[in-house]
C-alpha cells in the first residue's frame, strides 16, 4: 500500500514510478492465515492489480515473480525486471569455519507460519543420533510454539538464540557448518527467493533446503548443498546425513560465495538499478 501515494505524486507531476516487489501481493496475505478464498483476498487482489499496472517499471527478487506478473494481472514482461537483493556486507567476512566432531546447521530469519519450522523439528527428531545440532536463529509468530514443542519432544539437538541483532549476526554465521532453508510446500511461497538466500551465499556457507521454486533451483546451479522438497521431513533428514558425509563441504561453501559473487553482488544490483531507471526517465511524458 506504500507505493500509492508514490503513484499519485508520479500522476500529478508527470514522474514514472518503479516499484521493488521483494514478496508477491496479494500472495503475501497467505502467510498470514488469510485464504485465497476469502473477501479480504479478493479484495486485496483488486488492489494489487491496480498498484502493478499503474507502476512504469517493476523490479522483482525472483524469476518466477515475472510469470505471476504477466500471467495474473496482465502486466507485459518488458516492464518487469529481474533484481535480486544482496547481502549486507557485514556478511561478506565470515571465517571458514574448522570442521568439529558435531556439525552445527544453522537458520537464520524469520520464524513465521510459512517457514514449515514443524519440518524442521521433525527432521531433528530423525537425527538425534547423529552428530549434529540446530541453531534456530530469529523471533516470529511461530517461535514460541516451536520451542515449546522442541522441548516436550526432548529435542537436546536444537538450540533457539532468539532474535538477534544485524551486528551479531556474524558470530552465528561463523558457528555453522552449514545453513538451513525452509519454506511450506506452497506454490506461490516457491516463486519467492528468500533475502537469506543471499546472506547464506555471501557468507560462503553450504546450504541445506527443504524447499520448492526458485530457491531450490538456485542451490543447484550452484552446486552449493542438498536440497529437498518443502515440508519433506524425511529427505531433509536424508540430505543432513549426505551433508555430514560429504567431503566437498569446503567446496560447495566457495561455491556459493562464487555464485553470490557473479549473481547477486551490491555492485552488479546498483549498476543494474541504475541503468533501468535512467531508461524510466527517458520514457518521461
Amino acid at each position: 500500500m506504500m507505493a500509492k501515494p508514490a503513484l499519485a505524486y508520479g500522476k500529478k507531476h508527470s514522474v514514472p514510478t518503479a516499484l521493488y516487489c521483494l514478496d508477491l501481493w496479494p500472495e503475501s496475505l497467505i502467510a498470514g492465515g488469510v485464504k485465497r478464498s476469502s473477501p479480504i483476498f479478493a479484495h486485496y487482489g483488486g488492489v494489487s492489480k491496480r498498484i502493478y499496472r499503474e507502476c512504469g517499471k517493476l523490479f522483482v527478487t525472483s524469476r518466477f515473480f515475472k510469470n505471476y506478473m504477466t500471467e495474473e494481472f496482465g502486466i507485459n514482461a518488458d516492464r518487469v525486471v529481474y533484481l535480486p537483493q544482496y547481502a549486507e556486507e557485514i556478511f561478506s567476512d565470515i571465517p571458514r569455519k574448522e570442521p568439529a566432531d558435531t556439525a552445527n546447521i544453522v537458520f537464520a530469519g524469520n520464524i513465521g507460519a510459512a517457514q514449515s519450522m514443524d519440518t524442521v523439528l521433525a527432521a531433528a527428531e530423525k537425527l538425534k543420533a547423529e552428530p549434529v545440532r540446530f541453531t534456530i536463529v530469529g523471533g516470529g509468530s511461530e517461535l514460541e510454539r516451536i520451542e515449546r514443542e522442541a522441548k516436550d519432544k526432548r529435542l537436546d539437538n536444537i538450540e533457539f538464540a532468539g532474535r538477534r541483532p544485524l551486528e551479531e549476526m556474524p558470530k552465528y554465521y561463523s558457528m555453522a557448518d552449514a545453513m538451513l532453508i525452509t519454506l511450506d510446500a506452497d506454490p506461490f511461497l516457491s516463486r519467492t527467493l528468500p533475502g537469506k538466500m543471499q546472506s547464506y551465499m555471501a557468507a560462503g556457507r553450504p546450504i541445506i533446503g527443504a524447499i520448492d521454486g526458485e530457491a531450490a533451483d538456485v542451490i543447484r546451479a550452484a552446486d552449493c548443498g542438498f536440497v529437498g522438497r518443502a515440508e519433506d521431513a524425511d529427505e531433509l533428514a536424508r540430505n543432513v546425513k549426505k551433508f555430514l558425509d560429504s567431503p566437498r563441504k569446503a567446496e560447495m561453501g566457495v561455491n556459493a560465495r562464487k555464485y553470490y559473487e557473479e549473481n547477486f553482488e551490491e555492485t552488479r544490483f546498483i549498476e543494474k538499478l541504475e541503468s533501468e531507471l535512467e531508461e524510466l526517465a527517458g520514457k518521461r511524458q
